[in-house]
């Protein structure tokens, strides 16, 4: 399986989210950096990289303004590595990374390959590479640093060049590089320290900027890869070679993409897309549902039995933090760090638990998920997660789609809000109940709509009282028609039936369970 190094910049980031309703809050263990943010960079800036072999040596790499260092103990404790990186400078809210006299570098993403020497790093600049076993004497320019190797593919004249972003690359199984570079993907195998540039093969051409590349696990088996690009974000199941549209929303911000862990088996995949919400595809990226619509997500990890994690940003006093959905996206729960601008996700679901890590603008915190509880690194936890119930229906605003416990099911028309109530159109509403069409009878002379199926319900147009096997009941929010189709209030259909109404104002989602 591939596996990678992931440094993500902090600094500077000011992202949105949603109210939603939430979990008693979490302890979760904040890593400190070895020195004060404010001694080195100002704003604080962080990277923090995870060894490709986390799941087993819990090494984990922090680099702070002009220090790099280093956690054999998954954060807990820090020193500077034998081998210093870089030396890096603050200016503005992003990180200057300089290579002796190579000049400065913004250094947007860092990966290691299969062969854990190899590191490369992406700037506006190119893309950057090193052998962290061959280093190069102090007496070179470098200073006794690494030896850094522009390996950059060339675009060839008449093509798109690449913009002022850092091209996007990834590593392939057997230590290939995937390398974004205009509207072209290459692919090759450097080498460091005798650079030819002739190493590079067009693999793709997109015929629009490419920002970033995104490698299923097992990609020698599955070949399964996706890519952002100004035309939106396209899959790949033959290793790149041609590509297929998401149909995900286009937005100018960088997606997040996850696979699950076991990709092979399940087919799924999530994307976080800021001002959408959480899409999950469980059909290898043929179809998509917004499972948590709201404007804040900034990154997204599938756990252990496909447990999702999103992590938000706050806009215009919405809530942030952490949210967790075991049941794919039907219903979430804040499990904390709401006073945090969440970055950037990781999980590691190797030891028959979800060690879960978030990057934040506060700092770099980690939790244990475990058999449905979520606790502090190296403590307990404070909160269960309940038992679900048997059965789970959700309707969400402006959504084309309801759910019946894991099962997505389309519609023609989509549920609104309306004088604080969720309306469903009365067709899709009575449907996930069990109900058929025969059992819908609309009266056009009194425009009253009646539910029939061993229990009778009728409603009438903008009547403020429903009757329940003949017996009135009054109630707040009454049958309204939009455009030709009949609406009725979820709650006052569900709850006759023996459901537990719910709101999730963050998603803006019902739930009827029982």
């Amino acid at each position: 399986m591939l596996r990678k190094l992931h440094f993500i910049v902090i600094a500077g980031l000011f992202l949105m989210f949603m109210p939603i309703s939430a979990q008693a809050d979490q302890k979760w263990e904040q890593s400190a950096p070895p020195l004060a943010l404010s001694q080195e960079a100002m704003p604080p800036a962080v990277y923090v990289a995870f060894s490709p072999h986390f799941d087993t040596d819990d090494t984990v790499f922090m680099a702070t303004g002009v220090s790099l260092y280093e956690s054999k103990d998954g954060g807990k404790s820090w020193s500077q590595p034998d081998t210093p990186g870089s030396l890096s400078t603050q200016k503005g809210n992003g990180i200057i990374y300089g290579f002796g006299s190579s000049g400065n570098k913004i250094t947007a993403k860092m990966y290691v390959s299969p062969d854990p020497n190899i590191v490369a790093i992406s700037t506006v600049e190119g893309l950057y590479a090193a052998n962290v076993s061959a280093r190069v004497t102090s007496n070179d320019v470098t200073g006794g640093r690494m030896l850094i190797t522009n390996v950059t593919p060339a675009v060839p004249a008449g093509l798109i060049s690449t913009p002022d972003f850092p091209p996007g690359f990834a590593f392939g199984d057997d230590g290939t590089m995937y390398v974004a570079r205009g509207a072209a993907i290459y692919y090759g195998n450097p080498v460091i320290t005798n650079y030819d540039p002739g190493v590079w093969k067009q693999l793709y051409y997109a015929g629009s900027y490419v920002y970033s590349i995104k490698l299923a696990p097992d990609f020698a088996f599955n070949k399964t890869m996706i890519i952002q690009s100004g035309k939106g974000v396209m899959i790949s199941a033959d290793g790149g070679n041609s590509f297929n549209s998401t149909g995900l929303p286009v937005t100018s911000n960088q997606y997040a993409i996850a696979f699950s862990p076991d990709y092979d088996n399940d087919g799924t995949i999530a994307a976080a897309i800021p001002d959408y919400g959480v899409f999950l595809s469980i059909d290898r990226g043929r179809s998509w549902q917004n499972v948590f619509s709201h404007k804040g997500v900034t990154s997204v990890v599938i756990g252990k039995g496909g447990t999702l994690y999103a992590g938000t940003g706050s806009s215009g006093g919405m809530e942030k933090g952490i949210f967790i959905s075991r049941d794919k996206g039907y219903k979430w729960q804040n499990i904390g760090l709401k006073n945090s601008n969440i970055v950037s996700l990781h999980v590691f679901p190797g030891r028959g638990n979800d060690q879960v890590y978030a990057v934040t603008d506060q700092g770099f915190y980690g939790t244990v998920v475990e058999n449905g509880q979520t606790q502090q690194s190296g403590g307990p936890g404070n909160a269960n997660t309940p038992a679900a119930p048997e059965q789970t229906i959700s309707f969400a605003v402006g959504q084309n789609a309801y759910y019946v416990n894991s099962q997505g099911y389309s519609m023609d028309a989509v549920p609104f809000t309306e004088n604080g109530r969720i309306y469903v159109p009365v067709r899709y509403l009575a449907k996930s109940l069990g109900l058929t069409d025969n059992h819908i009878k609309w009266d056009e002379k009194t425009a009253a709509v009646t539910l029939e199926d061993g229990l009778t319900l009728k409603f009438v147009n903008n009547g403020a009282f429903c009757y329940i096997n003949g017996q009135k009941k009054n109630i707040d929010a009454p049958m309204l028609e939009r455009n030709g189709r009949v609406y009725l209030p979820a709650k006052y259909v569900a709850e006759p039936y023996g459901y537990k109404v719910s709101w999730d104002g963050a998603s803006q989602t019902v739930y009827l369970e029982k």
